[in-house]
C-alpha cells in the first residue's frame, strides 16, 4: 500500500504570532541549494515581513499546509 494514501494535510490561515519563527524553521531547514523543487532561503522569508508593500496585506490569506501539526508548506502573495 502506498503511504501517501494515508496522509492527512490540511491547509490553515498563517498566524503571524505563533507562525512566524515555526516557518522560520522550516525553511532553515528545507532549503538545500541546487533542489529540484525551489525553497525560499529564510532571509527572504523575514525580509517580505519588514517590506513597506506586505504591511497592508492580509496576511490571513497566506496558507500552511500542515500535517501532524508540522509544517509541510506555505502559500502566499509572493509565490511563485
Amino acid at each position: 500500500m502506498d503511504n501517501n494514501q494515508n496522509r492527512q494535510i490540511k491547509i490553515r490561515p498563517y498566524h503571524h504570532e505563533t507562525d512566524f519563527e515555526r516557518i522560520n524553521q522550516f525553511l532553515i531547514q528545507a532549503y538545500r541549494p541546487g533542489d529540484y523543487f525551489a525553497c525560499w532561503p529564510q532571509p527572504r522569508w523575514e525580509y517580505m515581513h519588514y517590506h513597506p508593500f506586505i504591511l497592508s496585506l492580509d496576511r490571513s490569506r497566506f496558507g500552511i499546509a500542515e500535517e501532524n501539526g508540522q509544517i509541510r508548506g506555505i502559500v502566499h502573495c509572493e509565490s511563485n
